[in-house]
């Protein structure tokens, strides 16, 4: 029975993330990345509030996960996502220990 916890995890609905785009599929994001704070980011950074708060947030200071939580008032799995989203339109990057700082001011 050493395997109770991982067939816990696949019952109740886990991923298995091998490749970066095992995460595309499950958070429905296109793969394209932008190089630049284009006009197209700035139409799905301000078309979404809550993006837009943590955006806001994070290119004041560097700021952690659980900062981020608290003054947003976002729940986690809600800002992983979004932060991921931000990541992928390369205008925050994670700077370790759940970190994130802006790219672009």
């Amino acid at each position: 029975m050493t395997s109770r916890g991982c067939n816990k995890l696949i019952k109740d609905g886990a991923y298995i993330i091998s490749e970066i785009k095992d995460l595309h599929e499950i958070f429905k994001l296109d793969n394209k990345r932008n190089d630049n704070f284009d006009g197209e980011t700035h139409v799905s950074l301000f078309n979404d509030p809550c993006k837009y708060k943590v955006f806001s947030f994070i290119k004041k200071k560097p700021s952690n996960v659980d900062e981020i939580v608290n003054e947003t008032g976002i729940e986690v799995v809600k800002l992983y996502k979004i932060l991921f989203e931000l990541e992928n339109l390369n205008i925050i990057e994670s700077s370790g220990g759940n970190f994130y700082r802006a790219k672009v001011v």
